[in-house]
């Protein structure tokens, strides 16, 4: 079991609001106040995420943690969707 103590707290739930500017591959998510960029996905969870500005990530946050964002699902039905993200430094 993995612990919680690396959770990033946060009020709402994270939503894909935009993709990276230069890479158009590269999600970007937001709760309405901070913005993470999805990156390194290894089947799981993305690894080597980090802080963006906005949703189009053209300036980095002076934050220079990386983070790991692991997806939250609901099944649908036969389909799961992603309802928010687990963000840990």
């Amino acid at each position: 079991m993995e612990l919680k103590e690396n959770l990033v707290e946060c009020e709402n739930t994270y939503k894909i609001v935009g993709r990276l500017w230069n890479e158009e591959s590269i999600e970007i998510i937001s709760n309405g106040k901070d913005f993470f960029v999805l990156y390194g996905w290894n089947g799981e969870k993305y690894i080597d995420c980090w802080k963006v500005l906005d949703e189009r990530g053209l300036k980095k946050s002076s934050d220079d943690s990386v983070y790991e964002i692991i997806p939250v699902y609901k099944k649908n039905e036969d389909e799961y969707q992603i309802v928010d993200f687990e963000i840990r430094r």
